[in-house]
């Protein structure tokens, strides 16, 4: 007897379960709520703030006929939810944008609800009291040139003009303050291209010795000096590392002069660096030059600089460690002086060097 009964009641329960899912099944049939289907979507947890659109995909799984999709989202993580629909579909995927300039930092939340076919809402992804939290993170402008011109205070070129004065003392014979000095005069034009590869062209001509002033203890049949031009091309990677190769082209008193050079940099140009370079001249020498430039100071730039050459006699070398300062001043203007000390190999005594200059940016 007793198991007749129990057999009765699985039968019982048996055919409960049996009408209840025929009742669901009628229940989609006849365009009620549908509990078969089903929303995915991958949550978002970090958001680069980029100057582009956020966009935010679902995927339903199963069939589902209802009114719509809508995205709430805020930011800040405080005030009300702003609301879009998901307007673009392609198949079971929905998509919606919502504008960079409703995305800001530090966080981005965000949560997804349906609308049924009876107008009831559901929520399918988050919801009001639980959103979905994404951390968002600011990155400098995308576009680069922008960026590396406004180092540079929005100038592309650069005028400037400098004058320099070369003194390495006297050797150990008795004379007077100085039997070795000579002068340079420089005007240059410098144009930033700020392209990935190509960073910046100079071009310009030089005076140097000769009429413009030299003075020198070894005899020579003409005074020292050249008259030159010069262009020098900037390659920079990244904010890293650069190279500037120069071409010289000019004449002296032996005739015709040629030579070149070769600078590579770490470090941008715009900001603190560190030069090291060479250059020189068929007929009257060549130079290493080292320099460290330090941007850390308001509209000052400083710049340790030392100089090892044999200019302008091509024979012994000679040091001019120095100190420069250049002014930035309003509209462009540049202003710089330069103070150091140069001595020659087998001198008793060196004596000053020193330098001015003017630039305009523009």
């Amino acid at each position: 007897m007793k198991r007749i009964t129990r057999l009765v009641l699985v039968l019982v329960a048996f055919g409960a379960v049996a009408t209840q899912a025929r009742a669901q099944d009628g229940d989609v049939e006849d365009g009620g709520p549908d509990e078969v289907s089903s929303l995915f979507h991958w949550p978002l947890s970090r958001i680069v703030q980029d100057g582009r659109p956020v966009r935010i995909a679902i995927e339903w799984q199963g069939s589902w006929s209802g009114r719509g999709v809508v995205l709430h989202h805020r930011s800040g993580g405080a005030g009300s939810y702003a609301t879009r629909p998901f307007g673009h579909r392609t198949g079971a995927r929905w998509e919606v944008e919502v504008p960079s300039s409703e995305v800001v930092v530090p966080t981005f939340e965000y949560w997804i609800e349906s609308i049924e076919s009876d107008g009831a809402r559901v929520a399918r992804f988050g919801s009001a009291g639980l959103p979905q939290v994404a951390d968002v993170r600011a990155l400098p402008s995308r576009n680069r040139t922008a960026q590396l011109l406004a180092g540079h205070k929005g100038y592309r070129s650069r005028v400037e003009a400098s004058f320099r004065h070369y003194d390495f003392g006297r050797p150990g014979t008795t004379g007077g303050r100085s039997q070795d000095s000579y002068n340079v005069f420089d005007l240059s034009y410098t144009y930033r291209l700020l392209s990935p590869g190509l960073y910046q062209v100079s071009l310009g001509v030089t005076l140097m010795g000769d009429r413009l002033g030299v003075d020198s203890p070894i005899y020579t049949r003409y005074s020292p000096g050249a008259y030159f031009g010069y262009l020098k091309a900037y390659w920079e990677f990244g904010d890293i590392f650069g190279v500037e190769p120069m071409l010289l082209i000019g004449a002296s008193a032996e005739g015709f002069e040629g030579g070149g050079g070769l600078t590579a940099r770490l470090g941008p140009v715009r900001a603190t660096h560190f030069d090291l370079g060479f250059w020189g001249i068929r007929n009257l020498g060549w130079t290493v030059v080292t320099e460290f430039v330090w941007t850390g100071i308001p509209y000052v730039v400083v710049a340790l600089r030392n100089e090892f050459t044999t200019f302008p006699i091509h024979a012994r070398y000679g040091i001019t460690p120095s100190i420069k300062l250049t002014g930035l001043l309003p509209v462009g203007i540049r202003v710089y002086g330069l103070i150091g000390y140069g001595i020659r190999e087998g001198y008793d005594s060196g004596w000053l060097t020193w330098g001015v200059g003017v630039g305009w940016e523009f």
